[in-house]
């Protein structure tokens, strides 16, 4: 008898994790991938001497068999670097998490209104992300910055979207578990911190997508396969079981499925009914800069509604390796959910440039070639009634015994790298070894 013959759909830090521990507990194993390059959502780009990722990638996480796991894979090509990030508000550069000098940055009257909100704020009822937010942090800082950045980021007013979007985006920015922001009193606390936390963590020198890269590389040594570029997959079923998958025009039988595409597309393909639930598209303006900046930031948040891009990122402080020497890069993220946007992205090219001058990321005559890549799927949109959409979508998927929906966009969840390695791990617990 064979090797059981499993298929994984999607080449991202999930797929291709789940793929090599199951090849290591002797699987048969093909991974399916639509883009041209492993990596999903922590794939690169490269233009001559300058690379970009999608946006700020790291691996930083608390867990010592996930941590084994990515300086395995990366081995020598992990550099340590100390985090730096920022948010821009009121024309201002301010360091994130707060520390005491922002304190004397802010507008008098936003910091006055802020403390008597410690008072005064209301409590916490129904489920949307505006009443946790005004429960939490009190209706100043919501209404000058979680309300303008969530609402541009998401296209979705606050009292429609979950709350549970509050703890995954302020999770997502802070990163440290020693660091509380999950009210405006540990905000306060964070602010009133005798020292900074410095938080570490690991990032492939050569950029993000050399963990994809290296995992792809020991998934072949191992004998799997891996395919790029496949287009027109279709998942076929024989009754309450996934029976074969076709793409590029072949058909292929298998034993098992583990899908980290979407959620909604698995579940529509086996006839069951489409789950209300989507995605966030994000395009990227790479910005090669013709000198150094001198910007010490590794990502910005950008809350003011009349700022276009969400977030910037700067490759060279996450590695010197990935811009010429004496130049600089900057990556620019815009969410979008507009067809007409989405093909014409260079429509707003202008603006995004403008605003990049506004903020004083950088000046004209310091801009080089500017490079769009459009990313699909990028974000799982927590609206409001999103909850009981995933659970009747994974009740109605889990009848399929042999099929298993994980990863970010496969389990519909806002996570980080090392969080999708986390659930493949724990995931790959379900099965045995089939080794002789």
């Amino acid at each position: 008898m064979g090797k059981e013959q499993i298929v994984v759909v999607g080449a991202g830090v999930a797929g291709l994790t789940a793929a090599y521990l199951l090849l290591k507990k002797g699987y048969g194993v093909t991974v399916l991938e639509r883009e041209k390059a492993v990596g999903g959502l922590a794939r690169s780009y490269r233009y001559d001497k300058y690379t970009f990722d999608i946006g700020p990638h790291r691996f930083h996480t608390d867990r010592k068999d996930v941590m084994d796991f990515i300086k395995f894979v990366l081995n020598k090509d992990a550099l340590v670097i100390s985090r730096m990030s920022s948010v821009y508000m009121f024309d201002k550069y301010h360091i994130w998490p707060l520390r005491p000098r922002t304190l004397i940055r802010l507008p008098f009257t936003v910091l006055l209104r802020a403390g008597i909100d410690l008072f005064t704020r209301p409590s916490f009822k129904g489920e949307s992300f505006k009443n946790y937010i005004l429960s939490k942090y009190g209706k100043t800082l919501y209404e000058v910055f979680f309300k303008q950045y969530t609402e541009k980021f998401t296209f979705i007013s606050g009292a429609n979207l979950h709350y549970s979007w509050a703890s995954a985006s302020v999770d997502r920015a802070v990163i440290d578990k020693k660091l509380k922001m999950n009210s405006l009193f540990d905000t306060l606390k964070v602010t009133l911190m005798p020292k900074p936390v410095n938080t570490k963590f690991l990032y492939p020198k050569h950029g993000c997508d050399i963990f994809a890269i290296k995992l792809a590389n020991l998934i072949k040594e191992e004998g799997g396969h891996i395919i790029t570029n496949v287009k027109n997959v279709l998942v076929k079923k024989n009754g309450k079981k996934i029976d074969s998958i076709s793409f590029n025009g072949k058909n292929i039988k298998i034993d098992k499925l583990i899908w980290t595409a979407s959620i909604k597309t698995i579940s529509e393909q086996l006839g069951l009914d489409s789950p209300k639930l989507n995605y966030l598209d994000t395009l990227i303006f790479n910005v090669e800069i013709n000198r150094d900046l001198g910007n010490p930031n590794q990502w910005v948040y950008f809350g003011d509604k009349n700022i276009i891009f969400n977030r910037t990122s700067i490759p060279k402080n996450f590695s010197p390796y990935l811009v010429p020497k004496g130049k600089d890069s900057i990556c620019v993220e815009v969410t979008c959910r507009d067809k007409e946007l989405w093909d014409m992205p260079a429509m707003i090219m202008p603006r995004v440039l403008k605003d990049l001058i506004k903020t004083k990321m950088c000046k004209r005559n310091d801009i080089g070639k500017v490079h769009v890549e459009k990313v699909r799927e990028t974000y799982p949109i927590y609206s409001i009634t999103y909850p009981g959409q995933l659970k009747k979508a994974n009740e109605n998927l889990k009848t399929f015994a042999n099929l298993y929906c994980t990863g970010r966009t496969g389990a519909f969840y806002y996570n980080n790298m090392d969080n999708s390695i986390e659930m493949i791990f724990d995931l790959i617990k379900q099965f045995p070894e089939v080794k002789g």
